[in-house]
């Protein structure tokens, strides 16, 4: 018994092993029928009946022991037909179709196959049909996707330059700037040459500015160069000599509009050795043909800019001669031109227009502080006049920015007729490559393989947001900027609520297959740009409140005690300060002079003490601190309000010192030049 019990154990190792099971599958991997054909060589059947069984065998498709199970079977009842006297012809003629025979026995043999297999079989034939599934919808979606065409019918680059129409050549300033920008060009060219001639006389080896580089040097700092810097009294060389010019240029500032043409075609011609004439070119009138409207050439925003500073510089030259009228005429141009700019309805053009009335504003607030009297009241009455008429032209119109989406819009998707649609391939490609490359954002390095992208695009016409929506939040997010912009700094947590959201968008786009989508690609830093905007108005307001004081000293020989007693002769009413509602702008006066401020990052008036004028101008973000609630990011990555416990939104801590902000600071101290 126990050799038995031996036996038995030592037949199950060696038939039930996994260890050598492992190894006849990985020795007779690719030969299922070894151990079938072993058991019919060693049962030697007629030749007839053996071929049959070896086709039946290999047509059944089974395991090799399932294989082995079945030759078993089918030896055993040939070998009993033989000794019951039947030939292998009358055994192979009644064995019956190898085919049929083969597909009987696999159903029979897998019904006895284990529970897990059954479990595979099934899990298998399930993800079969899903794979199935998901190639024939990704195919439909394919041809959908491959299929749609953007429907690009609005001719937005024709309407801009509607806006132009009703005036005539000689109310347009364009052409005179573009006359005086070549004449500018020659006059830098010769001082060009006589830098690098001087250069090459000089010390070896010392760095020589490309002419472009020359030429943006002059026109950037031109007003911050002082008297005895070389760069000074080669700038006043070049400003006398562009004299004629400028007359052209301050009559051209007083017209009603720059009158540029705008396109996105245009043709840089080199009229003479080293200067250049861009030549603007009219648009194509279909608007398939066109670029962007976003892609729209705005060459007058750097010269108006450049001209800004010379006739900032002139006026300098002009009170150094003792001629008051050029004076006053520069700083009527350069509030013409301000006004030219903030009158375009263009965001950035907007902005350059208060960047250039700030800049003419300094410039003769200076003028002012270093000789009290060479003012007139008379020509300080002409100065109000023209910054309170581009005062009035300050805004953000916003109407643009809406334009240029709704034309990214129609060169994106699909038009239904009635304003939805779907992404299509060349609005793809476009979203990805050169809007995302446009945009202040730009790419980021951790966004998805561009390949990856493309063979997720027909996945957009179910996973990503339609025409519709998209059109709908970003106008959304433009109704609220105006909506800021009525109400007043206070609502400016709306934008940062905005912006935080886009932030969050933009950033879980980078990572997504989906891409980023057009709405928060296009969407400008508006909080930014409607703090700048309430900047603008409260600069401006604080310098008319600056010539109405000066005006009124000269009237009556002293100044006001407050600013009620410019009212109404002097100002129309006393400014309000937008980041302190309900309270006006703030005047001191005392010996020295007199100050005109508002409450600084703090929220509260410190009686015009101001820490460092430096710091205080670049913090005037913090003004707009004291209206910003804390946020936070859900699980969702969704930002939203952090409440206290009764529910009410947590303002952001004030980050700035105990001071105020000074807006305009008329004070002479020992050491300023006045006092001498």
């Amino acid at each position: 018994m126990s050799g038995s019990t031996l036996s038995k154990a030592w037949r199950w190792s060696v038939v039930r092993s996994p260890l050598l099971n492992l190894w006849r599958r990985v020795r007779y991997m690719g030969y299922p029928n070894h151990a079938a054909f072993d058991l019919l060589d060693e049962a030697a059947l007629p030749d007839e009946v053996d071929a049959l069984i070896r086709t039946t065998l290999k047509r059944s498709k089974l395991w090799a022991n399932e294989r082995a199970e079945i030759a078993r079977e089918l030896i055993a009842h040939t070998q009993d037909a033989i000794e019951a006297g039947r030939s292998g012809e009358e055994i192979a003629s009644t064995f019956g179709d190898p085919k049929r025979i083969a597909k009987l026995m696999r159903r029979s043999m897998k019904r006895k196959r284990p529970l897990y297999w059954r479990a595979y079989r099934n899990m298998k034939r399930a993800t079969g049909v899903l794979i199935l599934v998901l190639i024939v919808g990704y195919s439909s979606l394919a041809v959908r996707f491959y299929m749609g065409k953007p429907a690009i019918k609005r001719n937005y680059i024709a309407e801009l330059n509607a806006r132009n129409d009703g005036y005539s050549e000689d109310e347009k300033a364009w052409g005179v700037y573009q006359e005086a920008d070549i004449a500018w060009q020659r006059l830098v060219l010769e001082q060009w040459y006589q830098y690098r001639a001087q250069e090459d006389g000089g010390e070896q080896g010392q760095a020589k500015l490309s002419r472009n580089t020359f030429l943006n040097q002059i026109s950037s700092s031109i007003n911050e160069y002082q008297p005895g810097d070389p760069e000074y009294l080669r700038t006043v060389g070049l400003v006398r000599d562009f004299a004629p010019e400028l007359v052209k240029i301050r009559e051209a500032a007083q017209r009603p509009i720059v009158g540029i043409l705008y396109t996105d075609r245009n043709e840089s011609m080199e009229i003479e050795d080293g200067v250049f004439e861009l030549k603007l070119l009219e648009p194509n009138g279909d608007p398939r043909a066109q670029d962007l409207l976003i892609s729209v050439l705005l060459p007058d925003l750097q010269i108006t800019r450049r001209y800004a500073n010379l006739l900032s510089f002139d006026a300098k030259l002009a009170i150094e001669d003792g001629d008051m009228q050029r004076a006053t005429e520069n700083y009527l141009a350069i509030a013409g031109i301000a006004r030219q700019n903030l009158s375009q309805g263009l965001m950035i053009s907007e902005l350059t227009g208060m960047s250039i009335l700030d800049l003419g504003a300094s410039s003769f607030r200076q003028s002012i502080l270093e000789q009290p009297d060479i003012w007139s009241s008379d020509q300080l009455v002409s100065i109000a006049h023209a910054y309170a008429q581009a005062g009035r032209e300050i805004n953000l119109d916003l109407s643009f920015e809406r334009m240029a989406f709704d034309d990214v819009l129609q060169r994106l998707y699909t038009d239904d007729g009635a304003g939805n649609g779907r992404l299509t391939p060349q609005g793809s490609v476009l979203l990805s490559s050169k809007l995302m490359s446009m945009t202040i954002r730009g790419q980021s390095e951790d966004q998805v393989d561009d390949r990856i992208q493309r063979a997720m695009d027909p996945l957009k016409i179910i996973g990503a947001e339609s025409r519709e929506q998209q059109r709908r939040r970003y106008h959304s997010a433009m109704d609220a900027a105006q909506r800021v912009i009525r109400e007043g700094p206070k609502s400016l947590w709306r934008l940062q609520l905005i912006e935080s959201q886009i932030e969050g968008r933009y950033a879980r786009a980078d990572e997504s297959l989906f891409g980023h989508s057009p709405a928060d690609v296009m969407t400008p830093a508006i909080r930014s740009a409607v703090n700048r905007y309430f900047q603008g108005r409260l600069t401006n307001s604080a310098f008319l409140t600056m010539l109405a004081i000066e005006i009124y000293q000269r009237d009556h020989g002293q100044l006001p005690e407050s600013l009620d007693q410019l009212v109404p002769k002097y100002l129309p009413s006393v400014p309000q300060d937008p980041f302190n509602p309900g309270f006006p702008l703030q005047y001191v006066v005392d010996e020295t002079g007199y100050m005109v401020y508002t409450a600084g990052g703090d929220g509260d008036l410190d009686g015009g003490v101001q820490i460092d004028p430096e710091v205080d101008r670049r913090n005037f973000r913090s003004l707009s601190r004291r209206f910003s609630f804390e946020i936070e990011l859900g699980e969702d990555g969704v930002p939203s309000i952090v409440r206290d416990g009764n529910g009410r939104p947590i303002l952001l801590e004030p980050d700035a010192p105990d001071s105020d902000w000074v807006l305009i600071d008329m004070r002479r101290t020992p050491e300023s030049p006045a006092a001498d």
